[in-house]
């Protein structure tokens, strides 16, 4: 049985990843990859070897690593840091998906991304390729499985005449998506996918049952909080009520009895002083 995919970490961000990343991606490397082709062959390949790969899907996994690497060399040209953070974060989720794909037998992205640092300091990518060492991490794994099913929604919808309403493998994958984001806390991924519904998806009868289950969702919460929240406030005002009239009953009652004491002792002494 499959486990069901929960982001627990609402700290990711999704929001920048798509579609940003990705068409930066594009876009970079139909300019730059055969510029740089002939430098990067030899490190792809030395890369290649060294973490496993099986040898007749080099060629193929050689076109993919100098993307990667182009990819890196345009994240060091973004000088906003913020902005950095989702491109290193789409770098990571590229490398693994390259290493899944291909089936490389060390499937650890830290492992992947030194042999590229390493094999690139002889070339003019030396400076560029550790752009996202700092903060770079072995993904997991439920991350991953969720950006895998972002990719494949916006890869389709960016073919030309594609409509993600019309097509039944772009609903599912959108479904799983909704799913996910639902069983999850993370608030990025919610903003990703209201985005894309309203661009791309705004007439699909699903869409309808989605917004409206999102929305008994959250008066369901806040109706579970009232009845929570208004019988602990009832509770405490009643608690602190209480301890007020019993203090000032109990003050009262200790100054009745102070009174009629000393009201009893005056009458006593002026009965004393009337004999004598």
């Amino acid at each position: 049985m499959t486990t069901p995919i929960v982001i627990n970490d609402n700290e990711f961000n999704f929001e920048d990843i798509f579609p940003n990343c990705m068409q930066d991606l594009r876009i970079y490397k139909k300019i730059k990859v055969s510029a740089y082709s002939s430098i990067l062959k030899d490190p792809c390949k030395t890369i290649f070897t060294e973490l496993g790969g099986v040898a007749n899907k080099i060629w193929n996994f050689i076109k993919d690593c100098e993307e990667l690497i182009v990819y890196l060399q345009y994240i060091d040209t973004i000088k906003n840091t913020l902005y950095k953070k989702p491109s290193c974060d789409y770098f990571n989720y590229m490398l693994q998906s390259t290493l899944k794909y291909y089936k490389i037998s060390d499937q650890n992205t830290n492992n992947a991304y030194d042999k590229i640092i390493n094999h690139t300091e002889k070339t003019v990518f030396n400076s560029v390729s550790n752009v996202c060492k700092s903060d770079f991490k072995e993904m997991d794994e439920h991350i991953y499985l969720t950006l895998e099913k972002l990719n494949v929604l916006y890869e389709w919808i960016s073919k030309p005449g594609m409509n993600c309403s019309k097509s039944d493998e772009c609903i599912n994958v959108y479904r799983e998506l909704s799913e996910i984001c639902d069983r999850s806390n993370n608030d990025s991924l919610r903003t990703v996918l209201e985005k894309f519904e309203n661009s791309y998806m705004t007439y699909l009868p699903y869409l309808q049952e989605i917004l409206k289950l999102r929305a008994s969702l959250k008066n369901a919460r806040i109706v579970m909080l009232t009845f929570i929240i208004i019988p602990v406030t009832l509770l405490m005002i009643t608690f602190f009520l209480y301890k007020y009239i019993y203090e000032i009953v109990h003050t009262l009652s200790v100054y009745s009895t102070w009174f009629i004491l000393t009201t009893r002792c005056k009458k006593h002494k002026g009965n004393m002083e009337k004999k004598k």
